[in-house]
This record gives structure tokens, C-alpha cells and sequence, in this order.
């Protein structure tokens, strides 16, 4: 696979460029402002929703992003039938984490991927579970207390202090982390293999 060329990452998560980094993959990051509010109830639709009007916001404003692969991607948490975002504040993430204590919830990943020279947006999503400890007030407090909760859906993650919290987790790590990069870089594989071998 060819990553020679920087890879633009439409998203100020310091997570998912760590990751991108980590993986040897040189990435611009160029985050744009957007509207995050969605009345979608389903949170697929939303978490891709998002990541669509994130990768478009870029190339837009970045007249460069045509020449480089755009990766732009939102995560929401779900439980209870509720769509659970970034906290507000302590209260706020207090209230999430209790909520998540002893139970399972779903982590959804949208991710949208812009090929150079191509207009139609590459739109998807990835899905794991997550299940917690329970959890007393002490160390939901002391967690609090590291501010690590800031900017964060579900007010947790995972590749933090609370990994402490997890009893155990089904599907792609990464994709909990905010990036699925398995699934993505799946993706730019058939694409490249298709170009060469269409010759498009």
C-alpha cells in the first residue's frame, strides 16, 4: 500500500492522528470547524453524518486536500436507545460514566475517506461493545479529578486511564480508540489494487 504520500486528517483528535502516526502513516492535520448538532436518532446515522460534513468542510476550505486522501471521523456512544456525545461538563461526565457502570454499550465509528481526484465520498462505519466494571464513586471521582474525560464521547477513553474500567470489549479496539484503521486502510487497499488494475 502506497503512504508515501500525507494522508489528511479532517479531525483535531490527537487519538486518531497518534494512531495514524503510530502506523507510519505521515498525516496533515487539518481540522475545520462544522455544525455538530443532528437530529438523527440513529446513532450510525449520525456518527456517519458527521464525518461526511467534516471531510467535505475540508476539501473545501483546503483547496490543497484534492491531491491527498481526506480522513474525517466522528464517534458517538449508545445506550438505552441514547446517543450519548461529549460531555458538557464534570457533572455532565459524572452522570455518563455512572450510566456506563456494569453495563454494555455500543462504540459507532462513521468515517468518511475523499480519493484525490474524486468526488464521491466513501462513507462507512464501524461498530464494537464495550462492558464495564462497576464502578464506585471514588474512582469515578478520581477519574474525574484527571480531567481526562474532556472532549471525549462517553466521557471515556479507552487507550487512557480507563482502560482500567473495561471488563471486556467485542469488535475493533481501534475503532473504540476513534479510528477504525483496519477497516479504512481495507478500503484504500481494494481502491488502490482497483485503480491499478482498471486503470481509473
Amino acid at each position: 500500500m502506497n503512504v508515501s504520500r500525507p494522508v489528511i486528517l479532517a479531525s483535531a483528535s490527537p487519538a486518531r492522528a497518534k494512531l495514524l502516526e503510530q502506523s507510519g502513516i505521515v498525516c496533515i492535520v487539518l481540522p475545520t470547524d462544522v455544525d455538530e448538532s443532528c437530529d438523527a436518532a440513529c446513532p450510525v446515522e449520525l456518527a456517519e453524518s458527521l464525518s461526511l460534513r467534516k471531510a467535505l468542510a475540508c476539501r473545501s476550505a483546503w483547496s490543497a486536500s484534492a491531491d491527498h486522501l481526506v480522513i474525517a471521523a466522528d464517534t458517538v456512544v449508545f445506550i438505552d436507545d441514547h446517543i450519548i456525545g461529549k460531555p458538557d461538563d464534570r457533572a455532565h461526565a459524572k452522570r455518563q460514566l455512572e450510566l456506563l457502570s456494569g453495563r454494555t454499550h455500543r462504540v459507532i465509528t462513521g468515517y468518511t475517506l475523499l480519493f484525490p481526484c474524486d468526488a464521491v465520498p466513501c462513507t462507512g462505519s464501524s461498530q464494537s461493545r464495550v462492558t464495564f466494571h462497576e464502578l464506585d464513586e471514588g474512582e469515578i471521582e478520581s477519574y474525574l479529578d484527571s480531567g481526562q474525560w474532556m472532549g471525549a464521547a462517553g466521557s471515556y477513553r479507552i487507550q487512557e486511564r480507563a482502560s482500567l474500567f473495561i471488563r471486556g470489549i467485542e469488535g475493533s479496539f481501534w475503532n473504540i480508540v476513534g479510528l477504525p484503521i483496519e477497516e479504512i486502510f481495507g478500503i484504500v487497499r481494494i481502491r488502490e489494487y482497483m485503480h491499478v488494475v482498471l486503470g481509473s
